[in-house]
């Protein structure tokens, strides 16, 4: 591995379309999108000029397999080489920041944050048909917390991540169903991020620990117990699945 430096502090970073696409801190002279075609050398993307981007931190992107968004507060935006980019859709909600995006079963899966309106602070998702970016579910609580920043989607599901709590959900289109929820399900504290192939869920925590089900989490196994990286144990803070996405 070598090491790159996208100055500003990276959020998110995804490939598809045979590209590569980084997210991240944003100021009034760097607009905080990156591309690259082989992962070592990266090119900032002038989206200045895009109607309603700001200054504001890009935290989310993801890829479909043909089209590209990304998220900055309750904004999308789309592209389909990740060097042109235009509004897909605003939610104009001052009060909506959108953490995370992901795409299964032809459809366009988001884990929103709402700081109070509509129906109140927490953590909730809403999914949307490919074929229509403007047509969006109701917000649904995820259970798990206002501080759910992750979470993964394979073959037509999506498990959220916190703590040492997760929730299930169903998608198709704007059909969007949750699983009965049940707290503390996972056998470790501090999850921080979550990754899947479309058969085995992953979810890397605080102090090294690895936990994972085959089941789409109705069963959870601690797989690693302190994960030791040069001698010594660290937070996890990701996971990615060696496997083409989205499945």
């Amino acid at each position: 591995f070598s090491d790159v430096n996208l100055a500003g502090g990276v959020h998110d970073v995804c490939w598809g379309n045979d590209v590569w696409i980084a997210v991240g801190n944003n100021t009034s002279s760097r607009k905080a999108v990156y591309r690259s075609t082989d992962g070592a050398t990266w090119a900032q993307q002038d989206i200045s000029g895009v109607t309603g981007v700001n200054t504001a931190t890009i935290y989310a992107c993801a890829n479909s397999g043909s089209q590209w968004l990304i998220a900055q507060e309750d904004r999308l935006y789309s592209s389909s080489d990740g060097q042109t980019w235009a509004l897909a859709h605003d939610f104009d909600d001052s009060q909506t920041q959108i953490w995370d995006i992901k795409y299964t079963n032809s459809t366009w899966i988001l884990l929103i944050g709402r700081s109070g309106g509509g129906a109140g602070s927490g953590a909730y998702v809403r999914t949307a048909a490919a074929s229509d970016l403007t047509d969006w579910s109701a917000e649904q609580d995820i259970n798990i917390g206002t501080s759910a920043r992750r979470f993964a989607a394979g073959n037509g599901k999506a498990i959220f991540v916190y703590s040492n709590d997760h929730q299930l959900v169903t998608v198709s289109g704007t059909t969007c169903t949750l699983a009965t929820y049940t707290a503390n399900q996972l056998p470790s504290a501090g999850a921080r991020d979550i990754a899947t192939d479309g058969s085995t869920w992953v979810v890397v925590h605080d102090d090294g620990d690895i936990s994972t089900s085959t089941d789409d989490g109705s069963n959870w196994t601690q797989s690693v117990n302190g994960l030791q990286i040069d001698g010594s144990v660290h937070d996890l803070d990701s996971v990615a699945a060696a496997i083409y996405l989205p499945v």
